[in-house]
Protein backbone atom coordinates (compact mmCIF):
# COMPACT_ATOMS: atom_id res chain seq x y z
CA UNK A 1 0.00 0.00 0.00
CA UNK A 2 1.12 3.58 -0.59
CA UNK A 3 0.20 6.93 0.59
CA UNK A 4 -1.02 9.37 -1.36
CA UNK A 5 1.90 12.12 -1.98
CA UNK A 6 4.19 9.61 -0.51
CA UNK A 7 8.14 10.01 -2.04
CA UNK A 8 8.44 6.10 -1.64
CA UNK A 9 6.06 3.01 -2.36
CA UNK A 10 5.80 0.27 0.39
CA UNK A 11 4.41 -3.23 0.00
CA UNK A 12 2.68 -4.24 2.64
CA UNK A 13 0.67 -7.31 3.08
CA UNK A 14 -3.21 -6.90 3.31
CA UNK A 15 -3.10 -7.88 6.89
CA UNK A 16 -0.55 -5.87 8.09
CA UNK A 17 -1.93 -2.46 5.76
CA UNK A 18 -5.36 -2.75 7.33
CA UNK A 19 -3.22 -2.93 10.96
CA UNK A 20 -1.65 0.06 9.88
CA UNK A 21 -4.50 1.95 9.35
CA UNK A 22 -6.54 1.01 12.50
CA UNK A 23 -3.30 2.06 14.27
CA UNK A 24 -3.04 5.04 12.07
CA UNK A 25 -6.99 6.25 12.78
CA UNK A 26 -6.62 5.95 16.81
CA UNK A 27 -3.34 7.52 16.92
CA UNK A 28 -5.11 10.21 15.10
CA UNK A 29 -8.44 9.95 16.89
CA UNK A 30 -6.05 10.75 20.03
CA UNK A 31 -4.52 13.92 18.34
CA UNK A 32 -8.29 14.97 17.60
CA UNK A 33 -9.54 15.27 21.11
CA UNK A 34 -6.35 17.34 22.42
CA UNK A 35 -7.70 20.46 23.10
CA UNK A 36 -4.89 22.71 24.26
CA UNK A 37 -6.48 25.40 26.91
CA UNK A 38 -5.13 28.63 25.65
CA UNK A 39 -6.34 30.18 22.12
CA UNK A 40 -2.76 30.34 21.05
CA UNK A 41 -2.10 26.75 21.34
CA UNK A 42 -5.69 25.94 20.06
CA UNK A 43 -5.26 27.84 16.97
CA UNK A 44 -2.00 25.68 16.09
CA UNK A 45 -3.30 22.52 17.17
CA UNK A 46 -5.69 23.54 14.60
CA UNK A 47 -3.37 24.14 11.85
CA UNK A 48 -1.53 20.73 12.38
CA UNK A 49 -4.94 19.02 12.26
CA UNK A 50 -5.44 21.23 8.79
CA UNK A 51 -2.31 19.58 7.58
CA UNK A 52 -2.61 16.09 8.39
CA UNK A 53 -6.37 15.43 8.03
CA UNK A 54 -6.32 15.96 3.92
CA UNK A 55 -3.88 12.95 3.48
CA UNK A 56 -5.67 11.46 6.48
CA UNK A 57 -9.01 11.43 4.88
CA UNK A 58 -8.04 10.44 1.61
CA UNK A 59 -6.03 6.76 3.00
CA UNK A 60 -9.57 6.15 4.49
CA UNK A 61 -12.22 7.32 1.94
CA UNK A 62 -12.79 3.68 0.89
CA UNK A 63 -13.13 3.02 4.95
CA UNK A 64 -15.71 5.07 5.27
CA UNK A 65 -17.61 4.63 2.42
CA UNK A 66 -18.19 1.48 3.46
CA UNK A 67 -19.17 1.74 6.68
CA UNK A 68 -22.74 0.89 6.41
CA UNK A 69 -21.77 -2.25 4.75
CA UNK A 70 -18.74 -3.47 6.74
CA UNK A 71 -18.50 -1.69 9.99
CA UNK A 72 -21.77 -2.13 11.75
CA UNK A 73 -21.20 -4.18 14.84
CA UNK A 74 -18.75 -1.72 16.53
CA UNK A 75 -18.64 2.13 17.04
CA UNK A 76 -14.49 1.51 16.89
CA UNK A 77 -11.60 3.00 14.63
CA UNK A 78 -13.35 5.32 11.88
CA UNK A 79 -16.92 6.06 13.12
CA UNK A 80 -15.36 6.76 16.75
CA UNK A 81 -12.58 9.32 15.02
CA UNK A 82 -16.03 10.76 13.30
CA UNK A 83 -18.15 10.91 16.38
CA UNK A 84 -14.64 13.36 18.07
CA UNK A 85 -14.51 15.81 15.26
CA UNK A 86 -18.12 16.13 15.25
CA UNK A 87 -18.19 16.54 19.06
CA UNK A 88 -14.86 18.73 19.11
CA UNK A 89 -15.99 22.63 18.18
CA UNK A 90 -12.58 23.67 16.99
CA UNK A 91 -12.42 20.27 14.57
CA UNK A 92 -16.08 19.99 13.19
CA UNK A 93 -15.33 22.26 10.87
CA UNK A 94 -12.15 20.11 9.62
CA UNK A 95 -15.18 17.23 8.54
CA UNK A 96 -15.21 19.52 5.23
CA UNK A 97 -11.60 18.21 4.53
CA UNK A 98 -12.70 14.80 3.42
CA UNK A 99 -12.58 13.87 -0.37
CA UNK A 100 -15.73 10.75 1.12
CA UNK A 101 -18.98 12.97 3.13
CA UNK A 102 -18.26 11.91 6.56
CA UNK A 103 -21.69 12.40 7.95
CA UNK A 104 -23.91 10.97 4.84
CA UNK A 105 -21.36 7.81 5.37
CA UNK A 106 -22.49 7.59 9.33
CA UNK A 107 -26.12 8.21 8.82
CA UNK A 108 -26.20 5.49 6.36
CA UNK A 109 -25.26 3.39 9.07
CA UNK A 110 -28.78 4.22 10.74
CA UNK A 111 -30.17 2.19 7.52
CA UNK A 112 -28.35 -0.87 7.65
CA UNK A 113 -29.57 -3.73 8.64
CA UNK A 114 -28.18 -5.48 10.89
CA UNK A 115 -26.53 -2.22 12.75
CA UNK A 116 -25.68 -3.02 16.27
CA UNK A 117 -27.47 -0.27 18.95
CA UNK A 118 -24.10 0.87 20.30
CA UNK A 119 -23.75 2.06 16.18
CA UNK A 120 -26.78 4.05 16.34
CA UNK A 121 -26.41 5.27 20.05
CA UNK A 122 -22.72 6.80 18.81
CA UNK A 123 -24.80 7.75 15.25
Amino acid sequence: AALPGATTHAELPLPVARDVRGWAIKLLGKLCTLAPPEQAALEAHTLLLEAALPRAFACVAPVMLRLHTHYTQSPAGLLSLLLQLAQSPHALRLLRLSPAPPLDCAFRLLSAPAVAPAVVDVV
